[in-house]
């Protein structure tokens, strides 16, 4: 929804509308959200890895998520997280984005190392000489 809406505001030639239709609940038909603490089986259930995290990044892309939430998911503290996120940025793999991190489009990277590619080879290429 948040892309298509941005698309909209940049005059995106396809899209000319979005229609969203929303109901209102009535108070007698809410059913309460159950707090997530209550069902909490205590401590961490595996030791979090790099993986999990840059999981977690991997869902919710093209979203950024900022730390708490990521630390969160994985039940664990945002030190913990902090030293992954770290680690995946130093590899390129996540950036950080205000106060979110986001994973890096890799295959827009691909193609921007495959154009420069072609483009050096185009200009190291040996001209004929008349």
């Amino acid at each position: 929804m948040k892309r298509a809406m941005t698309l909209l505001h940049k005059e995106y030639t396809e899209i000319a509308e979005v229609i969203i239709n929303y109901k209102i609940v009535d108070e007698d038909e809410q059913v309460a959200i159950p707090d997530a603490t209550q069902y909490d089986s205590g401590p961490k259930l595996e030791e979090v890895t790099i993986g999990h995290v840059q999981e977690i990044l991997e869902h919710a892309y093209p979203n950024g998520l900022p730390t708490s939430t990521i630390s969160e998911c994985l039940r664990c503290s945002n030190e913990e997280t902090l030293e992954f996120l770290e680690e995946l940025k130093t590899n390129g793999i996540v950036r950080i984005v205000g106060d979110e991190w986001i994973r890096v489009d890799t295959k827009k990277g691909d193609e921007s190392i495959e154009a420069h590619r072609n483009a050096n080879a185009a200009s190291a290429a040996p001209t004929s000489g008349q």
